[in-house]
């Protein structure tokens, strides 16, 4: 039986102390690799969650700075579309004309059409109908010759009493003139409303270089005798009031206009009226 036993009893310690030995081994193992920690994980989880903050934060201010910049280009188109109408009507501008002027009235009785020089120079606020102009301009005109009874009151007085039919010869006469008007567009159009139908109207002051003129009796004693008068000059205030069209052409408008000028001379009125055509550049 103790023969029988024994390898029994052996393989029961064996079996006993097997387990025994595994379970140290297992325990050994469990030590050197040990499970994750809860602060471990932790820790690694807040990293991730800071990483996904940070490139949330940085997508969010890449989103912002492309929404501001998006903002400014459209700014700028805005402006940049503004700026040729604001450019093509500033406040201020300049115009140059030129036309035939024709005397009118007993100032048409000495003078013939010449010409007039026009330079002008406004000022008008974009989109307002409202407008101030100043002009200097000369209106030259040819001198006549014609047969009157009696002394034209516009070339100045008779040379003395008992005057009789005479030939006149009547040398070219110069109007110098500087004036102030108001402007009305009466009608605006166009893109940058360069285009208008326009009145204006004004006074100033006009100076007349008489001619010189030679006066021929037809008659009585002196009758072939040729005299000389020299010419003088006098200065004048006067009105004037008109209107025109201008059609616009880039940043500049081609006008025509014309005005009735009527100046307070001696003896009696001196009228006149130019027709021009020109060029304003704002």
């Amino acid at each position: 039986m103790w023969t029988h036993g024994w390898p029994g009893m052996a393989w029961l310690l064996v079996a006993a102390a097997v387990p025994g030995c595994l379970r140290p081994t297992s325990a050994a193992a469990d030590v050197q690799e040990p499970p994750p920690s809860g602060r471990r994980v932790q820790r690694e989880s807040r990293g991730e969650v800071e990483r996904r903050d940070s490139l949330a934060r940085t997508d969010s201010i890449l989103r912002e700075m492309a929404r501001l910049d998006s903002i400014d280009r459209a700014d700028s188109l805005r402006r940049a579309a503004q700026l040729p109408a604001v450019l093509a009507r500033r406040d201020l501008y300049f115009a140059l004309a030129g036309g035939v002027s024709t005397p009118t009235g007993d100032f048409s009785t000495p003078y013939d059409p010449g010409w007039n020089l026009t330079v002008a120079f406004g000022w008008q606020r974009p989109r307002s109908r409202w407008g101030l102009r100043g002009d200097m301009t000369i209106d030259a005109h040819t001198g006549d010759d014609f047969t009157a009874s009696t002394f034209p009151p516009v070339i100045g007085d008779s040379p003395g009493v008992g005057f009789v039919e005479s030939i006149f010869e009547v040398d070219h006469g110069t109007v110098w003139s500087g004036s102030l008007a108001v402007t009305v567009d009466l009608l605006q159009w166009g893109v940058n409303r360069l285009s208008t139908l326009y009145v204006l109207g004004g006074g100033g002051v006009h100076l007349f270089t008489m001619p010189e003129m030679s006066l021929t009796p037809m008659t009585g004693p002196g009758r072939g005798n040729t005299s000389h008068y020299a010419g003088e000059r006098q200065m004048r205030f006067g009105l004037n009031g008109g209107g025109g069209v201008s059609l616009s052409v880039g940043r500049a408008a081609v006008f025509v206009e014309s005005r009735y000028f009527t100046a307070y001379t001696d003896n009696t009125n001196s009228d006149w009226v130019p027709l021009i055509i020109g060029m304003k550049w704002y």
